[in-house]
């Protein structure tokens, strides 16, 4: 899949969105946003707080969690003094999950390359591959 943003190649690992719809049990979120990678968004990446995800700051006055504390502030008066440790709370348990979800799918796809019936599977293709080759020369 390719980030929305900077238009690289990402995995679902990186992906701003797939965090943002566990931190929020928004699902359907999946369906209606394009992939971003989780550098791309610090209005997302702002609330990870996790000694293996290197800190993001979004300066942008509208979106800096830093200036949620300020009871003068728009979000402040919203939504409240505990509303930015709730969102680093959600944000870094989802990406932790993320994480997990995905090292057990790696796991899962290493464990299946290494199986007997798709080893078997492989040699025929080989086979079937070959024996074209053989019939193209």
């Amino acid at each position: 899949m390719t980030c929305d943003k900077c238009k690289k190649e990402m995995t679902a690992r990186e992906d701003a969105v797939r965090v943002s719809a566990i931190a929020w049990n928004e699902p359907m979120t999946l369906l209606f946003a394009g992939a971003r990678h989780i550098r791309c968004s610090p209005s997302r990446a702002q609330h990870i707080v996790h000694p293996d995800f290197e800190p993001v700051v979004d300066d942008r006055p509208q979106f800096d969690k830093r200036l949620w504390d300020d009871p003068e502030s728009r979000v402040y008066q919203e939504r409240g003094s505990g509303y930015r440790k709730e969102c680093e709370r959600r944000y870094t348990d989802a990406w932790v999950q993320l994480q997990d979800e995905c090292d057990e799918e790696e796991a899962k796809e290493k464990a299946f390359k290494r199986s007997r019936n798709y080893l078997e599977v492989m040699a025929k293709i080989k086979k079937i591959k070959e024996g074209k080759k053989k019939n193209d020369d």
